[in-house]
């Protein structure tokens, strides 16, 4: 499962609409920044800072209903730690993919904006 939504229902309810949609945007634009940032440091095999961001990404990509993306975020973040570069090389392109899954699929849910996703 990429994304449940569950985790955002309650926030949904409990703020103004306006404020939880800049919420998600908010999420959204800097998600894309980090699995930037999570691509060039897969390609330049920064797996210190790497482990860093995966450390990161497991608690706001579970925040944020990504199930998948923090599940394999805690992954990465291990394969990083170990010094698994080909472990960590796969699972980083397994986060950027499941991120943006997730993201369309929150997109789509809670914005009611698909075409941005794509």
């Amino acid at each position: 499962m990429d994304f449940d939504d569950s985790a955002l229902a309650g926030l949904k309810d409990a703020l103004p609409g306006a404020e939880f949609r800049d919420l998600l945007t908010d999420y959204l634009e800097s998600t894309a920044a980090r699995m930037a940032k999570v691509q060039i440091l897969r390609a330049t095999q920064n797996w210190n800072d790497l482990a860093f961001e995966a450390h990161t990404l497991v608690s706001t990509g579970g925040s944020y209903g990504l199930v998948r993306a923090s599940t394999l975020a805690r992954s990465l973040q291990h394969a990083c730690k170990a010094g698994d570069a080909e472990q960590a090389s796969m699972l980083a392109l397994e986060l950027i993919a499941a991120t943006a899954r997730g993201c369309e699929a929150l997109r789509s849910r809670f914005l009611g904006d698909r075409a941005a996703a794509a």
